[in-house]
C-alpha cells in the first residue's frame, strides 16, 4: 500500500507572476495531481466545483474522445492555477493543479477501488493524445493507444449514494468481473465520508410515450383537457406514474404496454392498442434504458423504488433482455459491464434511439418503441451551463405520484426520487491523502453543499416545468431551508436520510431535528 497515494510532480519552471493568467495546455508543469472517480451524474457538479477554485482565465478542460458524439463520457480532466485565496493553507501559492475525473463505470468506481486500494484506469493528457480544434472549447483526448491511460489509485471517490449501498445488485463490474460487496465495517474503518448535496433523479420516457400518457390521462380527467401533447412547460399538463408502476417496470414485471389498462368511466381499454396510433412503433414491448450495476443512478433507483438492497428478499431490477416477449433492455457492453447503459449519456442516446428508430448509441437498435429510463435532472433541460437554450433529445420526465421532479416538490416532501450524495477518500492512517491534496478535497466537499455554490450549479437543471438539480443540506454547516422555498437563492432542504452521524439513502427521509431546521412545508 502506498503511504503517499497522490502523484505529485513539482514544477520544472517557475510560476508566472501572481497577476498573470494563462490556460494550462498539455505538458505544462504540474504541482499537484489529483485522481478522482465515480458518479457520472455529478460530472457537471464536480467540474463546476473545481472550476470555482481556479484563478480566472487559467482553466483548460480535457475530455476523452472514445465516442466523438459523447466527449467526456468516460474520462475528463481539469487543469488550472488554483486560487490560494479560495483554498487557504496551501504550501504553494496558486499551484498548477491537474484534476482527473474517471466517470466510466459510475458511482461504484468511487467506492470499491478505494476500499480495495485498487488502481483503476485513468486518462492521461500528456501523451500527445489531446488536441483542441474549433469549435470545441476543450481538448479531445484519445484513450486507445499506449500511454493514453494509466493505472492509478483514486484519491477522491464521488458517489450518488452512501458507499455501503454498493452491495448485492449494486456491486460493480471491473473489466467484466463482479466486484465484492462493500460493507459498513469497511467504510467506517477505511474511508472518510462527507455528505455532499441532495440530487433529484427522475423517470424519463420517450417523447412518444410521454404524449400517449398525456392523451390517456386527459381522457381520464387526471390532467386538464386541452393540454398540448408533448408540453412539459406546465406541470399540470405533465403525465404521472405511481411509485408502484415505476417499480413494476424497473423490475421487468411488465413485458408489454398493454399490461396497462386505461379506465375511463365504466370502460377499460388497452393502453398501447388505443394510444399508439400513427407512431409507427415496432411492437408493444416495454423497453428499459437502465444503468449498469455499480452506477449510482441505478443504485438510487433500486433503493427508492425497489427497496434494494435495503431489505432481504427485495425485488431485483430487470437483469436482462427478452427479445421474444419483453422487456427489451439494451446494453452498452454486456461482456465488460453487464446489462444496462454505462453512463448517463448512454441513457440519453438509448431513449432518443427508441423514440426515433435510430442507432446513435451504437447498440444496433433500429426499432421504435415506448421506453423508460432513469436519469438525474441534469439531463435534457434544454439549457447549457450558461443558461442558454440548446436542443433537447426526444424524451421527457414524468411526474411521480403526482409530483413534478422539482426542487420545491422535493423540499416539501412530495416528490420521492432524490438522494444525498457523498464524497469519500481513504483515511490518512491507511494511505489516504494528506497535506495540500487533502486540503483541496476537503474544500471541494465542503463547497458542494453551500447554497451559493449549489444555486449556480442548477442553471443547467432549469426545466420548462420548473427548477430542479442539487439541494444544499441543512445538516451541513449553517444551512437552513427558507419558507416559502427559494430555489433561486437558497436551494436548501430540511429533510435528510441522515440519523446522527449515519447517512443511509435506504432510510426514509425525515426532517432535520436540529433547532430551527425542523420545519416542513405543508
Amino acid at each position: 500500500m502506498k503511504v503517499n497515494r497522490l502523484s505529485v510532480a513539482m514544477a520544472a519552471t517557475a510560476l508566472l507572476g501572481a497577476g498573470e493568467a494563462f490556460a494550462l495546455a498539455p505538458g505544462a508543469a504540474v504541482d499537484i495531481e489529483i485522481w478522482a472517480s465515480g458518479a457520472t451524474a455529478q460530472d457537471k457538479g464536480v467540474e463546476a466545483l473545481f472550476s470555482e477554485l481556479c484563478v480566472a482565465g487559467t482553466l483548460d478542460i480535457y475530455r476523452d474522445n472514445a465516442n466523438a458524439s459523447k466527449p467526456g463520457a468516460q474520462h475528463s480532466a481539469y487543469f488550472c492555477r488554483l486560487d490560494s485565496t479560495k483554498v487557504t493553507g496551501l504550501g504553494t501559492v496558486n499551484p498548477n493543479v491537474l484534476f482527473h475525473k474517471r466517470s466510466q463505470g459510475g458511482s461504484a468506481q468511487g467506492v470499491t477501488p478505494l476500499i480495495l486500494d485498487q488502481a483503476i484506469t485513468h486518462m492521461e493528457i500528456n501523451n500527445g493524445n489531446c488536441t483542441k480544434t474549433a469549435p470545441d472549447s476543450f481538448y479531445r483526448c484519445r484513450v486507445s493507444s499506449a500511454g493514453d491511460t494509466i493505472l492509478h489509485e483514486s484519491d477522491l471517490g464521488v458517489s450518488d449514494v452512501n458507499p455501503d449501498l454498493f452491495r448485492g445488485v449494486n456491486a460493480p463490474r471491473e473489466d467484466g468481473v463482479k466486484q465484492p460487496d462493500v460493507t459498513t465495517a469497511q467504510v467506517s474503518s477505511l474511508l472518510d465520508v462527507t455528505p455532499a448535496a441532495g440530487l433529484v433523479f427522475g423517470i424519463p420516457v420517450t417523447l412518444s410515450l410521454y404524449t400517449a400518457l398525456q392523451d390517456a390521462q386527459m381522457d381520464q380527467g387526471r390532467i386538464p383537457a386541452g393540454c398540448a401533447l408533448g408540453d412539459d412547460s406546465n406541470p399540470d399538463c405533465m403525465p404521472s406514474l405511481s411509485s408502484e408502476q415505476v417499480a413494476s417496470l424497473l423490475a421487468g414485471k411488465v413485458q408489454n404496454w398493454n399490461r396497462f389498462k386505461v379506465q375511463i368511466g365504466a370502460a377499460s381499454v388497452n393502453f398501447f392498442d388505443n394510444y399508439s396510433g400513427g407512431m409507427n412503433l415496432t411492437d408493444n414491448k416495454v423497453a428499459i434504458c437502465r444503468r449498469v450495476d455499480g452506477s449510482g443512478t441505478q443504485a438510487q433507483a433500486n433503493a427508492v423504488f425497489l427497496n434494494n438492497p435495503c431489505m432481504s428478499g427485495a425485488v431485483n431490477p430487470v437483469g436482462g433482455t427478452n427479445n421474444l416477449s419483453g422487456p427489451i433492455v439494451p446494453s452498452t457492453n454486456l461482456a465488460l459491464n453487464g446489462v444496462g447503459q454505462s453512463g448517463s449519456g448512454d441513457v440519453d442516446n438509448c431513449l432518443a434511439d427508441f423514440n426515433d428508430g435510430t442507432n446513435t448509441g451504437g447498440s444496433g437498435n433500429t426499432s421504435k418503441r415506448w421506453a423508460i429510463g432513469i436519469q438525474s435532472l441534469e439531463k435534457n433541460s434544454g439549457r447549457d451551463k450558461n443558461g442558454n437554450p440548446i436542443a433537447r433529445k426526444n424524451y421527457r420526465f414524468v411526474k411521480i405520484d403526482g409530483a413534478a421532479p422539482t426542487l420545491a416538490e422535493v423540499a416539501a416532501g412530495r416528490y420521492p426520487d432524490w438522494v444525498e450524495q457523498t464524497f469519500q477518500w481513504r483515511k490518512a492512517s491507511v494511505g489516504g491523502p494528506t497535506g495540500d491534496v487533502l486540503t483541496i478535497l476537503q474544500k471541494i466537499a465542503q463547497d458542494a453543499s453551500k447554497p451559493s455554490i449549489v444555486k449556480d450549479l442548477n442553471v443547467e437543471f432549469n426545466h420548462p416545468f420548473g427548477q430542479s438539480g442539487f439541494l444544499a443540506l441543512s445538516t451541513n454547516g449553517t444551512n437552513a431551508q427558507t419558507f416559502p422555498f427559494d430555489a433561486a437563492n437558497n436551494p436548501t432542504i430540511n429533510l435528510t436520510h441522515k440519523q446522527g452521524s449515519s447517512l443511509d439513502n435506504c432510510r426514509a427521509p425525515t426532517v432535520n431535528t436540529t433547532a430551527n431546521k425542523n420545519l416542513l412545508d405543508l
